[in-house]
């Protein structure tokens, strides 16, 4: 029995060998253009665990390999670079109908009855909020975070991680950029989106979709215009940690995040749709990919735009397989910071609208299966056969409601 310690130091190298993943699976060589929008010297790395970090070190791709991912290959299941998002700058305009976008969708009929998506918590990832603002007052807040400690201190700004969930006074949406809990946006395209969602109705004809829904402010996009994929995988995770049913996320990039297309793919076992904008290079995004709009999954919504008249606004991207729907994008009216509005357009501005109408479906009470609210959206369009998108229509929340009633009285009904 003398060859049993040399056949068990076989097995044990062998083993070892065996549940090593190639260097090239766990860290990926990346193409040209991705290597253009990544974060020199930081990366993304995901433990076998499920734990998310940035390793910080050599810029160069060997040194990583040989510093980094070689000493610690058993544990790793993948590291990427921390790549750039973008939202696309958005054009301003003088708007002569402040409500159109709510008219072309139908709003109306479902505020006659009562449906004002209350009680629906929608996370804007974006650029932050202008937390000031008179026409946004409904905003998502952390309980844990709420009312006073043991010393008799405002637990919202005592320094104190009073609900243990790694985040200091998080008490209404959080900063990713700079860690803090103060939300603000010097940008304005948050305050924007946000404001059509759920802004409250002021005299100059102002609102949003879903001005009763509760807004949970994530802030990753930085006065460039653009954020990190860490920050926004960050903001994803704080998101579901805090019950929100609805991410919009008016912002993209190129096909560079496996982990990112990982994320939003999760997001479906958590009951949440990610709604995000199509992008506005006029692209056949069959053709030619920008992401996340393009990911093809369960648990997402890529909205394209529409200008005054119906027709494809003419810088939003498209696509018959990838794009879902259209909605309003073309000279919208909405909030900015400093209390006042201005009109933008964009597929930035098209997506809130999609993201509002599911908060309005929701606050129905009809069902809370995401996915349910996802059919009646795309089965709802006012239809066009002239549309690029997979549903050829547009959003028209009153027929998405109608189409929701039928499906939840089949579901009922089935047995």
């Amino acid at each position: 029995m003398a060859w049993m310690p040399l056949l068990m130091i076989i097995l044990f190298f062998f083993n070892i060998s065996c549940s090593q993943a190639p260097v090239e699976e766990v860290f990926p060589q990346v193409s040209q253009e991705c290597q253009s929008k990544a974060l020199r010297g930081a990366y993304l790395v995901k433990w076998k665990n499920g734990s998310v970090e940035v390793y910080e070190g050599s810029s160069k791709r060997e040194e990583v390999i040989r510093d980094f991912v070689s000493k610690n290959q058993n544990e790793l299941d993948f590291v990427e670079p921390v790549f750039k998002i973008e939202v696309s700058k958005q054009i301003k305009l003088s708007s002569t109908s402040p409500s159109w976008g709510l008219t072309n969708i139908e709003a109306q009929a479902l505020w006659d009855q009562n449906f004002y998506g209350k009680g629906v918590i929608v996370a804007v990832i974006d650029s932050g909020v202008d937390m000031e603002h008179p026409q946004l007052q409904h905003f998502f807040i952390n309980k844990g975070e709420e009312g006073t400690d043991e010393q008799g201190e405002d637990k919202r700004f005592n320094g104190i991680d009073d609900d243990q969930n790694g985040y200091v006074d998080d008490y209404m949406g959080y900063d990713f950029i700079r860690n803090t809990p103060k939300v603000e946006d010097s940008l304005g395209h948050g305050t924007h989106v946000t404001g059509i969602i759920a802004a409250q109705k002021g005299p100059n004809g102002v609102q949003g979709v879903a001005p009763l829904a509760q807004i949970l402010p994530l802030d990753f996009i930085g006065d460039e215009g653009y954020g990190l994929t860490s920050d926004a995988l960050k903001a994803m995770d704080y998101a579901v940690s805090m019950g929100a049913q609805l991410i919009n996320a008016s912002w993209g990039g190129g096909d560079c995040s496996t982990l990112l297309r990982d994320k939003i793919r999760s997001l479906q076992e958590k009951n949440i749709l990610f709604i995000t904008a199509a992008g506005n290079n006029s692209l056949n995004l069959d053709q030619v990919k920008s992401y996340p709009a393009s990911f093809v999954l369960p648990s997402q919504i890529t909205v394209g735009a529409i200008s005054v008249f119906n027709q494809m606004a003419y810088f939003s991207n498209y696509g018959d397989r990838v794009v879902h729907l259209f909605a309003p994008g073309f000279d919208i009216e909405s909030t900015v910071p400093g209390g006042t509005t201005a009109s933008m357009s964009g597929t930035s501005m098209a997506a809130p609208f999609v993201t509002g109408a599911a908060a309005l479906l929701l606050s129905t009470g009809e069902t809370q299966d995401v996915q349910v609210i996802k059919r009646a959206l795309l089965e709802g369009v006012t239809q066009d056969s002239n549309y690029h998108n997979q549903t050829k229509g547009r959003l028209n929340v009153f027929k998405a409601y109608k189409k929701l009633k039928s499906l939840s009285s089949t579901v009922q009904e089935a047995p």
